[in-house]
């Protein structure tokens, strides 16, 4: 798949959104600090039900089937219901700015819709987790435009500050099938491959 593109559009500029999103996260994570001082024998992270979540992410991608990669980052937004304090679904959506050595910045973005597996007890403040989602991902810009959808994991660590809010920190590698390249010409790779990496919060009803 080749991406050596002209395009006269300008990089998008996210900086106030980023600054925006990246101090709700940054209050999410300190207010609730103060938990940490909690005996941990008389907590209960009981995360069963709705919760909502932020992430800020550095995002990879393989666009044209080589060792070469893309490097960028960005914010995710997610939802999800625990079922039980080990199992639950979840639903997210995420953008980055790639910055490519040898074109313009672009704009990549995933769709997930998945299920997410927590171990341990709700006793422990420090939980790792798995997951798996189907996704579907975009790669836009004026001058090109690519989708795909396929299969994503990922692994990581949910860090409870206080019974309601937890930090998370994960890696997520997906593998995606091209479905569609516009305006590039021939696709030489059918298949490509993205990872994120991600540090978030999110707060449980």
């Amino acid at each position: 798949m080749n991406l050596n593109y002209k395009s006269d559009s300008k990089p998008m500029n996210k900086t106030s959104l980023f600054r925006i999103v990246s101090g709700i996260t940054f209050l999410i994570f300190i207010n609730p600090c103060q938990g940490f001082s909690q005996d941990e024998t008389n907590a209960n992270y009981n995360d069963r039900g709705f919760y909502l979540g932020a992430s800020l992410m550095g995002t990879s991608w393989n666009p044209g089937g080589n060792d070469e990669m893309d490097f960028g980052f960005g914010l995710a937004i997610k939802a999800g219901y625990n079922f039980t304090s080990n199992v639950g679904l979840f639903i997210s959506l995420d953008g980055s700015d790639m910055y490519p050595s040898d074109t313009e910045s672009y704009v990549v973005t995933h769709f997930d819709l998945g299920i997410k597996g927590i171990f341990g007890s709700d006793a422990k403040r420090v939980r790792p987790f798995g997951r798996a989602s189907y996704i579907g991902m975009a790669a836009v810009d004026e001058g090109f435009e690519i989708t795909g959808e396929g299969l994503g994991v990922g692994a990581g660590l949910n860090v409870y500050a206080s019974e309601k809010v937890s930090l998370e920190f994960s890696y997520n590698h997906s593998w995606i099938t091209v479905t569609n390249g516009n305006q590039l010409g021939p696709v030489s790779e059918d298949h490509t491959n993205t990872g994120r990496l991600m540090i978030g919060a999110a707060y449980h009803f």
